[in-house]
């Protein structure tokens, strides 16, 4: 990731593959050596899903890593144990980017019993792991204009690691937040990558302060056009309706 990302345009490893799919240029998507991990086949009549990564491992495809377990007591033991240890030792050991892990009924049989909606199986659940942070400081505060006129505020930091993927900057969603977190510039605050892609700020360490914090205050005037700017319950917005980033 880091040697084809030498001009930040990418902000994480999933960013990076998704783009290098819509390339034009074959040559730029060969040089990239991506890999394909296949983890089902549409229309493969089987018994078990188990069937299906065989049938894929026998065609020479890579496999999603997979286990099997039975449906009894030691059994749903020995999963939790897997998922444990995948989360505290695992994890960060992996060369790809993980979440969580997916517990499915192998039998086709029992699928069909047990039945799905629309957008979720029942024979189906996702176990999240816990999001992935680390603790630095909040440098400074800048005010994003959107199309609708609405001022979102982005906390820049000193940067941090957090499962390889370097950060200098996330999302503080709205002034109210900023508020309701008490979070100053010059505070220590604890960064998260929510799903493990989206960098979020999710509070301050008060109890560290030095005197040196400041306040935030939202701007009063639109870093765009310097027209003034409204409070509208959680957010702030621009009240020029010809302003540039709003019109395009």
């Amino acid at each position: 990731f880091n040697a084809f990302n030498i001009s930040g345009e990418y902000s994480n490893t999933r960013n990076l593959a998704s783009g290098t799919i819509r390339q034009l240029d074959n040559s730029v998507v060969a040089s990239r050596n991506l890999r394909a991990v296949a983890m089902s086949v549409s229309g493969l009549m089987t018994d078990t899903e188990s069937e299906v990564l065989e049938f894929l491992t026998n065609n020479d495809f890579e496999v999603v890593k997979n286990y099997k377990f039975a449906n009894t007591s030691e059994g749903i033991k020995e999963l939790k144990e897997l998922i444990t240890n995948y989360e505290k030792s695992i994890r960060e050991g992996l060369d790809y980017i993980i979440d969580g892990m997916v517990i499915k009924a192998d039998s086709m049989k029992v699928r069909n019993e047990l039945g799905e909606t629309s957008k979720f199986p029942h024979w189906a659940t996702a176990y999240k792991f816990k999001s992935l942070d680390a603790i630095t400081t909040l440098t400074n505060v800048v005010w994003q204009l959107g199309k609708s006129g609405q001022l979102t505020p982005v906390g820049e930091f000193e940067m941090v690691s957090i499962d390889n993927v370097d950060i200098t900057k996330a999302t503080l969603h709205n002034y109210s937040n900023i508020e309701n977190k008490d979070i100053r510039i010059n505070d220590k605050i604890l960064v998260e990558r929510a799903n493990d892609v989206i960098p979020q700020i999710m509070k301050s360490f008060a109890e560290e302060r030095d005197g040196s914090e400041i306040v935030i205050e939202y701007p009063k005037k639109c870093p765009c056009c310097d027209s003034l700017t409204v409070r509208n319950g959680e957010n702030i917005y621009c009240v020029n309706p010809e302003c540039k980033p709003v019109v395009q």
